[in-house]
């Protein structure tokens, strides 16, 4: 990679850390935005996915109860819709585990980048990240606890 197309420091900065937000509305070349109709009120909705869950999120729990009831009643799992649903799970599933290697990948080609410039740098890097991580763990820690 040359270092035209990552200037150092800068090229660290556009890692998908946890702080960073994407929005969900894909653009194109033409600037069209892909808006989402709401049956209820903007603003609520607006703050439960900024405050509480995003769509994918309320989704994604609402699926786990649906399968783990199916999975308990005698001959449900095996309908159409239920395998309907465990088909779209895992093809989710499967989009995750593919974006999580794409970020790693992208992760250990900028690290790699950096520490070639500057294995000093690296290491700061190396430590802010294990900050990061950490920090994430201690607030997974609180919100298991929270009954």
């Amino acid at each position: 990679m040359s270092q035209s197309a990552l200037p150092y420091p800068w090229s660290w900065w556009t890692l998908n850390l946890p702080d960073n937000v994407q929005s969900i509305a894909p653009m194109t070349n033409w600037g069209q935005i892909t808006q989402v109709s709401y049956q209820g009120n903007p603003a609520i909705e607006k703050r439960v996915t900024e405050q509480v869950a995003s769509f994918g999120k309320q989704l994604g729990i609402i699926s786990e109860a649906v399968l783990t009831i199916a999975r308990r009643l005698d001959g449900v799992e095996h309908e159409p819709e239920i395998q309907r649903l465990i088909e779209l799970a895992r093809q989710v599933d499967k989009v995750k585990a593919e974006s999580r290697q794409e970020v790693e990948a992208r992760m250990l080609e900028e690290m790699s980048f950096v520490a070639e410039l500057d294995e000093g740098e690296a290491e700061m890097l190396v430590s802010r990240l294990a900050k990061v991580i950490n920090e994430v763990r201690r607030k997974k820690k609180r919100v298991a606890v929270k009954p």
